[in-house]
């Protein structure tokens, strides 16, 4: 990425985004408890047609371990 911020989430982008040769924007939401946004931005921007692709998930860590969900959008062709 040209602009990086330099925090824990954006710096777990920046790596995926480096060994997966990932191109384009990334966004970091961070938000308390189990409550995710993160597919409804995905889904704002795909109805858009600003972006073809989107993956989106949750990350959590507490206290030496994690828990990992992401999905792949895709942009839908409109009928």
């Amino acid at each position: 990425p040209a602009v990086f911020v330099y925090t824990l989430p954006n710096i777990v982008l920046g790596e995926l985004a480096i060994k997966h040769k990932w191109y384009g924007e990334s966004i970091c939401l961070i938000s308390e408890g189990k409550e995710c946004k993160s597919k409804e931005v995905a889904t704002l921007y795909l109805q858009q047609e600003k972006i073809k692709y989107a993956i989106y998930g949750r990350i959590e860590y507490i206290e030496g371990s994690f828990e990992l969900s992401l999905t792949l959008g895709a942009l839908t062709e409109k009928l």
